[in-house]
């Protein structure tokens, strides 16, 4: 609804952090492969010009992940996750003339044996605010960057029986690329805990495409906009580029209500989140790519979600709003305005992830879809011997609890 909607956008040159020479110490001796070769250092002590590298290669990314951008990564490994040892794996490619480019980047940490493998392997760092697993390859190099990663890993981590890569997109373009570059080292690629999560294409939005979406439950949310309107003067606004410190703090304090702080999971109950938070918004707003939305009663922010943009896509992250206007269900009709103004305020992306779990609520709002499961890549024989075994036991003991999942059924449908 226009008359519900204005916009703030703000543009502003790349910012970076200044240069640590800690992180040259780092640097490991180059792997070459052609004209692929691979280094690992300590995302924590990034030089100017990687950080500068490592965010140009985002917008290039054959898959954005917002997780594995540096404005993400480096403040959750500095707030959240401070003792954990990551290594920062990146493949460049150097061309003829001797320029050098960053084609691949990778993140990953070492996992004990578990219920997953039953031997020691790699994850992808996924710290607890993380949605997104996969790898950043640049869609022109984005075969030759993998396949570097791949062997550069191999050869540093040769004691670790996999790499596990959570929440993968496996409906885009670069399984495909992991699975051929896996192959071509003579490695499998196997696929486990596949989820559908909702995403909304802005060029799909509009109140049209809402109404057929919620059906019967939209005119709930209309039924919303009336009784708000008779609270007084209602405004929905969305703020891109550099987003005002009061916004942040209207956030904050929204998303620290209710059942999260009673519970202790909001933002503001760990001065580690709430750091990390702060730190990580102001690198995407300096570079034109926080996203958040503000629902206004009389001039008062009632509701807020925060997002933040990588290559082509947004990435959702919290959401907020005042609990005593609860029943008017604030956090659907806040969503529901970003569908409704998408086409308009977010043309510029192809889709926003919610990150959201199955049957949240968000599908009844967003209509679009998309895979994610565990990527698993054995790395020796030993690994992939043990992942066939666990595989198979797995395999063997649905097939056991089947019949007793079918005869409880039956019985529950005799009753």
């Amino acid at each position: 609804m226009s008359s519900l909607l204005r916009t703030s956008s703000a543009r502003k040159d790349s910012a970076t952090s200044r240069a640590n020479e800690r992180g040259r110490s780092a640097v490991l001796p180059l792997r070459q492969h052609g004209v692929v070769s691979t280094r690992v250092l300590d995302p924590r002590h990034l030089s100017g010009a990687y950080q500068r590298a490592w965010i140009a290669l985002e917008s290039r990314a054959l898959e954005p992940n917002v997780n594995f951008s540096p404005l993400f990564a480096v403040p959750a490994l500095q707030h959240l996750d401070p003792s954990l040892k990551v290594h920062l794996h990146l493949a460049e490619r150097t061309d003829p003339d001797g320029s050098h480019h960053l084609i691949g980047v990778a993140l990953l940490h070492a996992q004990r044996p578990g219920r997953l493998l039953a031997v020691p392997f790699l994850t992808a760092y996924h710290c607890r605010h993380a949605f997104l697993g996969h790898w950043l390859l640049d869609r022109d190099h984005a075969e030759e960057a993998a396949e570097a990663l791949l062997r550069g890993i191999r050869a540093r981590h040769w004691w670790a029986g996999a790499i596990d890569l959570p929440s993968s997109p496996i409906d885009g373009p670069q399984l495909p690329v992991m699975r051929a570059a896996a192959a071509r080292l003579g490695l499998s690629l196997d696929v486990v805990g596949v989820k559908e999560r909702a995403v909304l294409v802005p060029a799909d939005g509009g109140t049209e495409a809402l109404r057929r979406q919620m059906r019967k439950q939209f005119s709930n949310v209309e039924r919303c906009r009336r009784r708000l309107l008779e609270q007084g003067t209602l405004d929905w606004q969305i703020l891109r580029g550099e987003v005002p410190a009061s916004a942040i703090e209207d956030f904050l304090a929204l998303e620290h209500t209710g059942w999260k702080q009673e519970s202790g999971t909001s933002l503001r109950s760990q001065p580690g989140d709430e750091a990390f938070f702060k730190a990580m918004t102001a690198g995407f707003a300096a570079e034109g790519r926080a996203l958040f939305t503000e629902l206004r009663l009389n001039d008062r922010v009632i509701a807020s979600t925060c997002n933040y943009v990588s290559g082509d896509a947004a990435f959702a992250f919290k959401v907020g709003w005042d609990e005593t206007f609860r029943k008017f269900g604030l956090g659907i009709f806040n969503e529901a305005e970003l569908v409704r103004c998408a086409p308009e305020t977010c043309a510029d992306l192809r889709f926003i992830d919610s990150g959201s779990q199955p049957a949240s609520f968000i599908e009844m709002l967003w209509a679009g879809r998309r895979q994610v499961a565990n990527v698993i890549i054995p790395l020796g024989p030993v690994g992939a011997l043990v992942w066939r075994v666990q595989q198979g036991m797995r395999a063997l003991g649905r097939k056991l609890r089947a019949p007793r999942a079918a005869a409880a059924t039956e019985a529950a449908e005799d009753a």
